[in-house]
């Protein structure tokens, strides 16, 4: 009840919040394409060079993970495709709507769903940018649709990021710490991992404010900054205590389960209405503990002061832990020439990403809501019948 309070006392009234699609926006989507391309080129790159020398088991890791959140991907893409063609089957006739469905289906098996987003995507902006409707999001107009699309790849971008680009950036960093097997296309896979992460959670955090109508968006410059660094140091941090986990003993890093467990459940506490499929959502749910093993995720849109709060300090105390289980059990660690360097690094960034946060959520995070839709409901808006709601105001708010 306090929190439902709380939500209640940040709604302000202010005016319906327009956007129009431009140019930047155009932009910004190739930047994506080729990001992502850069990811899973230097991932495979680096999973065949392995191949090469004969690290087969590297190899089988490194292609798992590129594996896994390619068709984690694409089981979402098509089964949004899908809903949203449900949505606007009552305005076509039988071929119009098997025809496009089964070249859909085929894309997507083919691993290609992303893509031909990214291509709807362009192909909507440049026709926003035409068009001279109004661009209010009262309306149903091109540029909320372009906006809504933007939503759709962001999400999947994050879905990527943190199934293949986080764990890779474990796994490459291990192997050079712990084995010393130095290849340059190591150093390029890292810096995409870490470059895919940035993009990924701004992307995904600017979009989705973005595409719902009674939010403010985040403003360019400094507040993107600030969240970028918080998102950064936080993930940075998580990623070198693993390491250091895997280093005292990599059957250790099964303890990563349990973190991934309570992560689960958690989503199932929240009663998450992602999906229309039940099974897809309890897909999700688990996604959503995968992201939380590495950073902290709002899966709804309420106050999570209290349970941010918890997450951080549970990762503290985890983080702390690792560091006195290496020292006290493998003395052998403290001898080597990156224990020492690490733990500060992992130390530092955690602080630094933690002020970050508080910086942010103190002075940057928007907090006027537009009182249109005051009542919500596990991310459904009541009395949204004149708009056709984006995915994110029917599925996830943030």
């Amino acid at each position: 009840m306090k929190g439902d309070v709380a939500a209640f006392k940040e709604y302000k009234p202010c005016a319906i919040k327009t956007m129009q699609y431009s140019k930047r926006h155009c932009f910004w989507t190739v930047v994506g394409v080729l990001t992502y391309l850069l990811d899973i080129g230097t991932d495979v790159w680096v999973a065949f060079q392995y191949f090469m020398d004969g690290r087969y088991a590297w190899f089988a890791l490194t292609l798992l993970f590129v594996v896994s959140a390619t068709v984690t991907i694409q089981i979402f893409s098509y089964s949004w495709f899908k809903d949203d063609r449900e949505r606007e089957r009552g305005e076509e006739t039988q071929e119009e709507r098997e025809a496009p469905g089964h070249c859909i289906f085929l894309l997507h098996l083919l691993q290609m769903g992303i893509f031909t987003r990214y291509i709807w995507l362009l192909g909507k902006g440049l026709k926003a940018m035409k068009s001279r409707c109004s661009v209010s999001y009262q309306g149903n107009n091109i540029h909320c649709v372009a906006f809504a699309e933007a939503a759709d790849v962001s999400m999947l971008r994050l879905f990527e990021t943190f199934l293949e680009s986080v764990p890779q950036l474990v796994l490459q960093l291990y192997i050079i710490l712990e084995y010393g097997n130095i290849i340059t296309i190591q150093y390029i896979t890292i810096l995409t991992s870490f470059f895919s992460i940035a993009w990924a959670t701004v992307d995904y955090q600017r979009c989705l404010r973005r595409s719902l109508h009674y939010k403010e968006e985040i403003q360019a410059g400094l507040s993107t900054v600030v969240y970028l660094l918080y998102k950064l140091f936080t993930v940075t941090s998580r990623v070198l205590s693993i390491i250091l986990l895997t280093i005292l003993n990599v059957v250790w890093t099964s303890a990563l389960v349990v973190v991934w467990l309570f992560g689960t459940l958690w989503a199932f506490r929240q009663k998450t209405t992602f999906c229309t499929s039940k099974t897809l959502e309890v897909f999700y749910r688990m996604i959503v503990g995968v992201f939380l093993v590495f950073t902290f995720f709002n899966v709804k849109g309420q106050n999570t002061k209290v349970s941010m709060t918890i997450y951080y300090i549970l990762s503290a105390l985890q983080t702390l832990f690792i560091m006195l289980v290496i020292y006290f059990l493998k003395p052998s660690a403290q001898r080597t020439d990156y224990f020492f360097p690490i733990c500060i690094t992992v130390i530092c960034t955690f602080v630094l990403g933690i002020i970050c946060l508080v910086l942010y959520y103190k002075f940057f995070h928007p907090k006027k809501y537009c009182v249109v839709e005051p009542d919500e409901v596990d991310g459904l808006e009541v009395g949204a019948s004149r708009q056709k709601p984006s995915r994110m105001n029917t599925f996830v708010q943030q």
